[in-house]
């Protein structure tokens, strides 16, 4: 697709100055062996953490682990000889598995930039959005999450900016992306931020709208053109469109939906509120639901029977997190946002974290690690949450460290098992054992500086 192509192009432009005189390193390749010494290593979200453990990786996954602290020449045949293996010292930290967030927006956050154009003071192109992810790619991937799912998205900047990672040419989490959220007419995902009629396809990427089971069926089959890794739609409303909660779907183009993507083998995320909406959804076998605030109990029996993982993003519920979105106000729509979540927490409903990132601003994932804590889900079930669930959600072979894995592993100063907050605080982080930060520094260039545009920082 050309315009991808040139999409492309101008990220790799956008990171040239950046990298200059820097690393010279291709990024995010496997790097060289190594071998971690980890004070104290959690391998297994949801076991017992271990002291004093040795990690060799070779061609950035998991070769082996032992106990104590051993030089690469005593893990026998794991390294070849003569090999260079660097030993990485953690001896001080905690180590744990790469975080995993199952629900952002990679390519926007709120800026002055989107503020403008929902008034009509301009436009958003599909570069602006690709340019800025490769921003808030490096801002999420020093934040400690390894991989990401983007759920909602124009149909070329999430692609671009995955394969650009991919590739190595930019750093960033692995990336999976739905590509556009397939919405009904008039529905949550046709309405462009409240922006005028001439701004939806920039702002609000409505080429995902779809009506009827073949029409939808067709709306899966060209995201599937399009690259995606995953399904998304709306079957009720949502905050910023105004739509409210009711459903939005019927039965029969959410069966089409889930039928066409599981045929292609993808699975498909729902963006539900309310529990009427979330039952049909269920019954047409979707994967997870996203948000699920409204959900009774009826509905998370459903979840718990199905296996149907519960994408809770609970932090958007605090109104401080909405300061920066124009006419985006929740307007008294939803009430009690925790209760359904601590329901689905007591029933053992499976939770895979995810925040809603680009709703608010890139890198403060963890703050939903904590929000998840207050409200009463254990310190090691937060974890889990964001590890080995949510690549079990992902379908990626990381999440915990064990051999064969990817080696995708963080490090923070103190145990997060004690106090979550830890895990704002992220000292290390390796991705396909390619370090990208290394006490407590970000090695690749990233910049601390809001964005709103490629020219229009704030």
């Amino acid at each position: 697709m050309p315009h991808r192509l040139s999409v492309l192009a101008l990220c790799l432009l956008s990171v040239t100055t950046a990298f200059a005189g820097g690393h010279t390193n291709t990024l995010g390749t496997t790097g060289d062996p190594v071998v971690v010494h980890a004070g104290t290593l959690l391998a297994k979200p949801g076991n017992t953490p271990r002291k004093e453990s040795s990690i060799a990786i070779v061609n950035g996954r998991i070769a082996a682990i032992e106990a104590g602290y051993l030089e690469p020449a005593e893990f026998g045949d794991v390294f070849r000889r003569p090999q260079k293996v660097s030993v990485v010292n953690l001896r001080d930290h905690f180590v744990l598995p790469g975080l995993i967030d199952a629900h952002v927006h990679m390519t926007a956050q709120p800026s002055v930039f989107i503020r403008n154009a929902q008034t009509g003071g301009g436009t958003i192109s599909k570069t602006d959005f690709a340019l800025n992810g490769a921003v808030f790619a490096q801002r999420t991937l020093a934040a400690g999450f390894t991989a990401v799912r983007d759920v909602g998205a124009d149909d070329e900047s999430a692609f671009a900016l995955r394969d650009a990672i991919n590739q190595g040419v930019l750093p960033g989490p692995t990336m999976l992306v739905s590509g556009p959220t397939l919405s009904s007419t008039g529905g949550h995902g046709d309405k462009g931020f409240g922006a005028s009629e001439s701004l939806h396809a920039h702002v609000r990427r409505a080429e995902g709208v779809c009506d009827g089971a073949a029409e939808c069926a067709r709306a899966v089959r060209h995201n599937v053109k399009l690259g995606a890794d995953l399904i998304k739609f709306t079957a009720s409303g949502g905050f910023m469109s105004g739509t409210g909660t009711q459903q939005m779907y019927e039965a029969d183009e959410m069966r089409a939906i889930v039928e066409t993507a599981h045929g292609r083998g993808l699975k498909v995320a729902a963006h539900v509120y309310s529990a009427d909406a979330a039952r049909v959804a269920l019954d047409a076998g979707v994967d997870s639901l996203e948000h699920g605030w409204l959900l009774d109990d009826k509905a998370l029996r459903q979840m718990k029977k199905q296996g149907t993982y519960l994408v809770p993003t609970l932090l958007i519920s605090r109104p401080s997190m909405w300061a920066d979105m124009a006419g985006t106000g929740k307007g008294g729509v939803l009430r009690d946002e925790a209760k359904a979540f601590e329901k689905a927490y007591a029933m053992g409903v499976r939770i895979a974290f995810g925040t809603d990132v680009g709703i608010f601003d890139h890198g403060q994932n963890a703050l939903e690690l904590e929000f998840m804590a207050e409200l009463g889900m254990s310190n090691a079930d937060v974890i889990y949450s964001a590890t080995t669930a949510a690549a079990d959600l992902l379908g990626i072979d990381s999440g915990q460290i064990a051999p064969g894995a990817r080696a995708d592993l963080i490090a923070v100063a103190g145990n997060p098992l004690e106090d979550i907050t830890e895990l704002q605080r992220v000292r290390f982080v390796m991705k396909s054992g390619e370090i990208y930060t290394q006490d407590g520094v970000y090695r690749r260039g990233v910049t601390t500086r809001k964005v709103g545009s490629p020219v229009s920082l704030r």
